[in-house]
């Protein structure tokens, strides 16, 4: 029992990235699917994931530099969050209609910008997390 108990922050961390790349995987997926169902255009699909990487890109430099400076358990969550929540919103938005374009653009852009904050995030608290051995 005590093995396990301190492996707990380990075992929490890792339900909640499984759950948290999940999300991502089907958002992915069903995006893609509702886009090529929609409008019938891979090329449309394409131009939506480039347009949504850019903010991303540009982010990543400040978001490596606000992460050495802040919290990052607050970060990770609050990234996490915002991008469940942008999901959520567009899932929910896509069941009562077809949305336009821009919202996707605008989801993804989100999700780009989430994942510059919570990638490094996720990296930087492992060694925090697991045990050392030996």
């Amino acid at each position: 029992m005590g093995r396990w108990k301190k492996r707990r922050n380990y075992l929490l961390f890792l339900q909640g990235q499984f759950v948290s790349s999940a999300g991502d995987a089907l958002y992915e997926i069903a995006l893609g699917f509702f886009l090529l169902r929609t409008y019938r255009s891979s090329a449309l699909m394409a131009m939506i994931v480039a347009v949504s990487a850019v903010p991303g890109l540009l982010a990543a430099p400040f978001a490596g530099v606000v992460i050495d400076r802040m919290d990052q358990k607050r970060i990770l969550v609050f990234a996490d969050l915002l991008r469940g929540a942008s999901m959520t919103a567009t899932a929910a938005w896509t069941c009562l209609g077809h949305p336009p374009l821009w919202v996707f653009c605008v989801t993804g852009a989100i999700l780009s910008i989430g994942g510059a904050f919570f990638t490094p995030c996720v990296k930087s608290l492992i060694p925090r997390i697991v045990e050392r051995t030996g």
